[in-house]
């Protein structure tokens, strides 16, 4: 993506240095803030709506709340005219959904080490009371130290706020983060049949589709959301549903973004279909066990926290 001005974003005390990434709404720009006199990511949502606005209000809420290398800084939000910027810290490397769409491979030694980052980092968001909620290859980063670090807090559920919003990321999601996303969808489509509410399109959205250059990885690497409007359209019905642990939640999550970098295959999206990572490949059955049992169908079945599933990446 060509070099851009620094009149492009409007903001003081930056220069722009490139566009980095873009999505349904919004675009990533990597920057030079001459105060701090580092490189920043900027997050600019390009049309602000007020939901939209909250969602890039959660992310810094829920990275404000976290101290750990392995996360995002978050440095600054600014509105101006129709435009939100989220100044976020520039982290140096590649997404692992561009490294495997690109053909990229891993040893078991490498996924290894990440698996346990990763659930170095669910372990100190969660004892924040932060849960990701939309774990996958495109919100992981791999940097030139070889390590990882988590991105992308917009539907991470934060202990005490007011957004309620369910986020799908097919494959990827838990089966009851699945069903609970289809279960609004059903809701809302019987209203619809019934004449008795608005249009899906004021309901429900489909955002932060990354990498829609790489037609052929788009449909793998959105991020469904339903509209915390529509949640609260059917809130009364929502005490009749049993909520969904969402740290088993993120746990499933990590399991299915592992078993992908080992396997080299996504996972399918009917989350009850996929395979054994026996039939995949020669791997450890001690690692096998860690991912399989991450990705069990039953929730309570799973590790109940990121602290088993370190003590369980102990092996030789």
């Amino acid at each position: 993506m060509g070099r851009l001005t620094s009149a492009t974003l409007s903001l003081d005390y930056f220069i722009t240095i490139a566009q980095i990434g873009f999505g349904g709404s919004s675009n990533v720009y990597k920057a030079w803030h001459k105060r701090l006199e580092k490189h920043v990511a900027i997050k600019e949502l390009r049309h602000t709506a007020m939901a939209d606005i909250d969602l890039m209000r959660n992310e810094i809420e829920a990275l404000k709340r976290i101290k750990n290398l392995q996360v995002p800084q978050v440095f600054d939000f600014q509105i101006k005219g129709n435009r939100s910027y989220t100044i976020l810290e520039f982290i140096e490397g590649e997404s692992f959904d561009k490294l495997l769409v690109c053909g990229g491979s891993f040893s078991e030694d490498q996924v290894k080490k990440w698996y346990k980052q990763l659930a170095l980092i669910l372990k100190a968001i969660h004892n924040q009371s932060v849960f990701h909620r939309d774990i996958k290859p495109a919100n992981i980063i791999l940097t030139p130290t070889d390590d990882v670090v988590l991105i992308d807090f917009n539907t991470a559920l934060v202990d005490g706020n007011a957004l309620q919003i369910t986020s799908r990321s097919k494959g990827y999601a838990s089966p009851e983060q699945d069903e609970t996303f289809q279960w609004y969808k059903d809701i809302h489509q019987a209203q619809q049949a019934s004449k008795q509410s608005c249009s899906l399109s004021q309901y429900l959205s489909v955002c932060r589709i990354e990498n829609t250059e790489m037609q052929q990885y788009t449909d793998n690497n959105s991020t469904e959301l339903t509209d915390a409007a529509f949640n609260d359209h059917v809130s009364s019905e929502t005490n009749k549903k049993q909520p969904v642990d969402w740290c088993r939640a993120d746990i499933y999550s990590l399991g299915a973004t592992i078993y992908h970098l080992l396997t080299g295959k996504r996972p399918p999206k009917r989350t009850p279909e996929f395979s054994t990572i026996g039939d995949m490949g020669d791997f450890s059955n001690e690692l096998k066990y860690v991912i399989e049992k991450s990705m069990e169908y039953d929730p309570t079945k799973r590790y109940a926290s990121a602290e088993q599933i370190i003590d369980a990446l102990n092996f030789n």
